[in-house]
């Protein structure tokens, strides 16, 4: 899918524990290749795991809190999926048609 709507929801899902050491891998590896933007919505991601769990986010909020735009935002997951850090699955609501 290339399109992210602003008002499509977002739900999370944590695949296992993130420690400090996983947080320095991202900045120092992937950083330089998949990017700052990538990098910083991978850890904007992770906190709303661990802080915010069961919260239901919206594209809209995210761009928002990242002060990012959708397009960018776009890029920055499809560098996280290409490099196997995020799985995104996605679930048209038929009563939303």
């Amino acid at each position: 899918m290339n399109y992210v709507g602003s008002k499509d929801f977002l739900e999370e899902i944590g695949e296992s524990i993130i420690s400090n050491v996983d947080i320095d891998v991202i900045s120092r590896l992937y950083q330089p290749l998949i990017g700052f933007k990538a990098s910083m919505l991978y850890l904007t991601l992770v906190n709303y795991i661990n802080y915010q769990e069961g919260e239901i986010l919206n594209h809209e909020n995210m761009f928002k809190i990242m002060q990012i735009d959708p397009g960018d935002f776009l890029n920055a997951r499809k560098a996280l999926e290409a490099c196997g850090l995020m799985k995104t699955y996605f679930k048209v609501d038929e009563d939303a048609k």
